[in-house]
């Protein structure tokens, strides 16, 4: 088995290895280094801040021909969800998100419907402008109005270009809880809208206002869609409190169109 992680995670690991790459790769705890391990044991592992980070690590683990590459993911990391990097993706839910089951089940399923957008294309006159640009499509013209990468700090810059015939907003960056902000505040100017980005992992806002824009008739599609391999989850809870497993599997098969596996228990 080989492991990236960074240079720090290697000092307290239980685990024996021999390195084989320093990378030039640089986060918080170090640089990261790709080892092999030559002896059980555990390892604390520490990934990339970027996506090109991730991307850079990949060409150099594929040097040695890999049979499969596991990438440990995180809510608030989602980046490496992206089509761009992963074949598929494992989600899991679990306890440690929150102490109320329904905040828990509730969250799981925006998540999850968020991750589960189906692909479109992009509406064909929107092409004449670079994808790296953020475009707007007013009945069949299309403009744009901010050349970056996206509107992060600029979102205001979409107030004065909101009406009643503008039908697609094309972000070539995240979409944020600003961005949401900024168009549920002008909801009254907005007939029905659809926003694009390039895959699900470019989604970046909180359940409550994925909620609030369906509600509005404002539309998220995607690009490129991400695989959930499948939906796993975890009862027990390391802040003294679990949940019921069969309750907790109950409810979430309830609302998902996926099976939940519990790892420890539903694999033996």
């Amino acid at each position: 088995m080989l492991i990236a992680t960074a240079e720090s995670c290697l000092d307290s690991s239980t685990a024996k290895y021999v390195i084989h790459e320093k990378t030039t790769i640089r986060t918080a705890l170090g640089k990261k280094f790709l080892v092999e391990i030559t002896e059980a044991g555990l390892v604390l592992v520490a990934g990339p801040a970027s996506r090109n980070q991730m991307k850079t690590l990949f060409h150099i683990a594929k040097k040695y021909k890999p049979y499969k590459i596991l990438i440990d993911g995180a809510l608030y990391r989602r980046s490496i969800a992206s089509p761009i990097l992963s074949d598929g993706i494992i989600f899991v839910t679990g306890a440690s998100y929150s102490s109320d089951m329904k905040k828990v089940i509730k969250d799981t399923k925006s998540i999850i419907d968020q991750l589960s957008i189906k692909s479109i294309k992009m509406p064909e006159n929107m092409y004449e402008n670079s994808s790296e640009n953020t475009l707007l499509y007013y009945e069949n013209t299309m403009k744009s109005i901010f050349i970056a990468e996206s509107l992060i700090n600029e979102e205001k810059l979409l107030e004065k270009h909101i009406n009643p015939n503008l039908t697609h907003l094309y972000l070539p960056g995240a979409l944020t809880d600003r961005i949401v902000e900024v168009l549920l505040n002008n909801v009254s100017e907005i007939n029905e809208l659809q926003i694009i980005v390039q895959d699900s992992s470019f989604i970046l806002i909180k359940p409550e206002n994925y909620e609030k824009l369906a509600k509005k008739q404002i539309k998220i599609n995607v690009l490129n869609q991400i695989e959930i391999l499948f939906v796993a989850y975890n009862p027990v809870s390391p802040f003294s409190y679990d949940f019921d497993n069969l309750e907790f599997k109950s409810k979430l098969s309830e609302e998902l169109t996926f099976v939940p596996i519990n790892i420890l228990q539903d694999l033996r």
